[in-house]
């Protein structure tokens, strides 16, 4: 099995309160997000510390390829420490951690938003995966700046 690790930075003007909450909760997250068409929250389980999500995906590979995965994501969040963690098994082929930790520059209205993202898997998938991970999540980072400037 293989692991890759991706660093990604994302800058916003404005307000904590409002970024974490998009980024907390999956359902606000899937608004933003290119490639998610359905998230649901799922029933709280006991062996689960966090809150277990239902996401429906639609993509297009190579660009003809459609594919829909399906997969639980569970997300853990603490508020206080300003940090917000993904965990889920996509189509039982990589597995997927995220961890988005918030520093705040309270003079300049300014946050900065680090995401680490650790794939685990066939070599060959999360090579492909990564890639195709970055580009969507950069694009999601850039629909949050518009949809917060829309929202003013």
């Amino acid at each position: 099995m293989a692991s890759k690790t991706l660093l990604l930075e994302h800058s916003f003007d404005g307000k904590f309160d409002i970024i974490y909450e998009y980024i907390s909760d999956l359902r606000k997250f899937g608004e933003i997000h290119p490639y998610m068409k359905e998230v649901n929250e799922l029933p709280q389980k006991q062996n689960i510390s966090g809150t277990l999500f239902r996401i429906k995906e639609e993509a297009t590979l190579f660009g003809f390829l459609k594919i829909k995965p399906e997969y639980h994501a569970e997300v853990m969040s603490d508020k206080s420490k300003k940090l917000v963690s993904y965990f889920s098994v996509i189509q039982e082929r990589i597995v997927l951690k995220s961890n988005f930790t918030f520093e705040e520059n309270l003079l300049e209205n300014k946050i900065l938003l680090v995401e680490q993202i650790e794939l685990n898997g066939n070599a060959l998938l999360i090579a492909y995966f990564a890639s195709i991970l970055k580009k969507t999540h950069l694009q999601t980072f850039e629909n949050l700046r518009k949809q917060l400037k829309v929202s003013k």
